[in-house]
C-alpha cells in the first residue's frame, strides 16, 4: 500500500513543519486513497482483504496525523480524542459484525463526508489558515457526531438477532 509508505515521510515533514513537502505528500496520499478505491471498483478488483486493510490504513493515517498535530498544538485535543474514540468504536463494532455475521461493513455517506471535511481541515492546518482550520474543526466535529450515530445504527442493525 502506497499510502502506508507515504505516511512516514508525511509525518516527518509535518513534524518539522515543512509546508511544501507536507502539502505535496498529504495531497498525494489522499489522492492515492481516492484512486485506489475508484480503480478497485471500476475494474472489479475489490477484495475482502482490501475492505479490511484500506480502512485500517485510513484510521492509522488519521490518528497518527491527529496525534502529531495535537502534540504540536496545531489542532484541539478534544477533536483528536473524539476521532480516536470514534475510530476505536468503529474498529470494535466492525470486529463484532465480522465475527457474528461474517460480513464486512464498508463506509457510508457520512463516513465519506467526514473524511472529506477532515481532508480540508488538515490541508488548512498545513497551510496555516488558522481561522479556516477552526471552522473546519467544528464542522468536522459535527459530521463526526452524525457519522458516529450513523455507524452505531448500522452496528445495531447488523448485530440484531
Amino acid at each position: 500500500m502506497i499510502r502506508f509508505v507515504l505516511l512516514f515521510p508525511l509525518l516527518y515533514s509535518l513534524f518539522y513543519k515543512q509546508k511544501i513537502p507536507s502539502l505535496f505528500l498529504y495531497v498525494l496520499l489522499s489522492l492515492t486513497d481516492v484512486f485506489d478505491g475508484y480503480f478497485a471498483r471500476k475494474f472489479k478488483q475489490v477484495t475482502e482483504i482490501g475492505k479490511i486493510i484500506d480502512p485500517i490504513v485510513d484510521k492509522l493515517t488519521l490518528i497518527s496525523i491527529g496525534i502529531l498535530l495535537w502534540y504540536q498544538q496545531r489542532i484541539a485535543s478534544y477533536f483528536v480524542w473524539a476521532v480516536v474514540i470514534r475510530e476505536t468504536l468503529i474498529i470494535i463494532g466492525s470486529l463484532i459484525i465480522i465475527s457474528k455475521k461474517k460480513k464486512i461493513v464498508v463506509s457510508n455517506l457520512f463516513g465519506k463526508l467526514f473524511g472529506f471535511v477532515v481532508f480540508f481541515l488538515i490541508l488548512s492546518i498545513i497551510l496555516e489558515l488558522n481561522q479556516i482550520s477552526l471552522y473546519l474543526t467544528y464542522l468536522a466535529l459535527g459530521v463526526l457526531i452524525i457519522s458516529t450515530v450513523s455507524y452505531t445504527t448500522v452496528f445495531f442493525k447488523f448485530t440484531k438477532d
